[in-house]
């Protein structure tokens, strides 16, 4: 999905594993996009839903977890 698409308040999925080798569905809201933020840089600011990450937070290795909004990857 173009970058350009993402809007605040979208809503989707991501995959990741926590723990051990089984991945696990977490829910990810979109907050909003910073453009600009640095040369060539751009960032999404996304709320992620899931009882491991409400009580350890995000976790090293998160970044490269695939999010998908209407069944696109961003």
């Amino acid at each position: 999905m173009p970058l350009s698409d993402v809007q605040k308040g979208m809503k989707g999925y991501g995959l990741t594993v926590f723990e051990g080798t089984k991945v696990e569905k977490f829910d990810v809201e979109i907050l909003g996009v910073l453009n600009n933020i640095g040369p060539d840089q751009n960032l999404i600011l996304a709320r992620v839903h899931h009882p491991v990450v409400a009580r350890a937070g995000i976790i090293a290795g998160m970044s490269g977890s695939p999010i998908f909004i209407a069944g696109k990857d961003i």
